[in-house]
């Protein structure tokens, strides 16, 4: 079968987990293409070139009018034309049946990461078999506008080994002439930030392999001519002697590769206040030149309120400490809350400036 996948992303212009899914679909004989957005306009001779079988769209709760768009400009482009219109969503659960009701030509929602049950999916389709029992699978019972009783959600499974994945597929970002990429060490989450999506979305934590990750890093560079990669991970590295292992492997695999790349990754304030010198030394040294750091909250009641188990001094000296490494650096930061109080507030703005 052959299946469109649609995602948004105005930084990126496309999602990791649709080049994940594309790697995937097209490892089992089947035929994918993700097309990544960064507006609301659609490559329409490309689209129809294609000839879908199935068209699915990336769910975005950021940017819910895209959504309506491009369901609705597909239903004109495809008009008269027999697809199958799926939907993509990250949440395990809580959204499925609330957009089969707003969206009637939506047949079906897979949730969670899909590599396992986009297959089955497919082959099921494909050979007219039941949906009953597909895994990731919210699906209508029958023809009308479902309510919460009209659909069937199937159990959500994850994929365990994740070495045993294909690499992202790359074909949007070349057709875009992109030089960067974004690129996954791990899933899931060691820490439980309560205000955070990862721990419904990605649940049990696992890790690729360090050789693999770089690996997929130097045929990106050499096949694709990439030399930005951005981690996704909710946190890279940590303090504990285990990921400062994974750490030294890590770049220890790039010193001896001589990648001419550099890369941008997540820190918990305190991996800087806490890792030895020379495991931030070498992560610059073999090209992170740009962090995103947790701090959240400039106030201890919502730091605690956040469970993000570190203090307004400790993010002040994570702050100093990374400005003094010379890398560029962003900031995670929550300014309100339905608990927010004036002198929360306000405690906010000083600490920001």
């Amino acid at each position: 079968m052959r299946v469109l996948l649609l995602s948004f992303s105005p930084d990126f212009g496309g999602t990791l987990d649709a080049d994940l899914l594309v790697s995937q679909i097209n490892y089992h004989n089947h035929t994918a293409m993700h097309i990544g957005m960064n507006d609301e306009s659609l490559n329409v001779p490309l689209l129809v070139s294609f000839q879908p079988d199935v068209v699915s769209l990336f769910y975005s709760f950021r940017y819910p009018q895209w959504n309506t768009y491009t369901i609705n400009r597909l239903l004109e482009i495809f008009n008269g034309r027999t697809i199958t219109l799926c939907v993509c969503v990250d949440m395990e659960k809580g959204y499925q049946s609330w957009i089969l009701q707003q969206y009637p030509s939506v047949s079906y929602v897979i949730s969670g990461e899909g590599e396992v049950a986009w297959i089955d999916f497919l082959n099921r389709l494909q050979y007219k078999k039941s949906m009953d029992g597909c895994h990731n699978l919210t699906y209508r019972q029958d023809k009308m506008i479902p309510a919460d009783t009209d659909t069937v959600s199937c159990t959500i499974v994850y994929p365990q080994n994740l070495n045993e994945l294909p690499w992202a597929d790359k074909s949007d970002i070349i057709r875009k002439k992109q030089k960067h990429t974004i690129i996954y060490a791990t899933r899931g989450c060691l820490y439980s930030c309560n205000f955070c999506i990862t721990q419904n979305t990605k649940k049990k934590f696992r890790e690729r392999d360090i050789v693999d990750v770089v690996n997929e890093m130097e045929w990106a560079h050499k096949q694709h001519g990439i030399i930005g990669f951005h981690f996704n991970d909710s946190v890279l590295f940590n303090h504990t002697p285990y990921s400062l292992n994974r750490l030294e492997q890590f770049t220890s695999e790039l010193k001896k590769r001589r990648l001419p790349i550099l890369y941008t990754a997540n820190f918990h304030p305190s991996f800087i206040l806490l890792a030895p010198p020379k495991a931030v030394n070498d992560l610059l040294n073999t090209g992170l030149y740009a962090v995103l750091i947790g701090i959240e909250s400039g106030n201890e009641e919502d730091l605690r309120l956040y469970n993000k188990y570190t203090n307004t001094s400790q993010n002040h000296r994570a702050l100093r400490a990374w400005r003094d490494t010379g890398a560029d650096y962003k900031i995670g930061f929550i300014n309100m809350n339905p608990y927010s109080s004036f002198n929360r507030l306000m405690e906010n703005g000083n600490f920001l400036y």
